[in-house]
């Protein structure tokens, strides 16, 4: 499977240190399938960039675990 197909599913990933990303791949019926690994710096940026996004839009959990 390459970029487009983790893509399509959704994408979850790991983000370490602004250097690496490490994408979870699963099977079709939900099943871990793996992990696919980048040091592309383009690839890091985007994932760097949704992060913060996303980020902006959580619940603290301190918050969170209140309620």
């Amino acid at each position: 499977m390459g970029w487009k197909g983790w893509r399509s599913r959704g994408g979850d990933y790991w983000l370490f240190d602004d250097s690496q990303v490490v994408f979870t791949i699963f099977e079709d019926d939900g099943r871990f399938a793996g992990g696919m690994e980048t040091f592309n710096s383009e690839i890091i940026e985007q994932c760097r960039k949704v992060y913060e996004q996303v980020r902006k839009l959580a619940v603290p959990h301190a918050e969170y675990a209140s309620m």
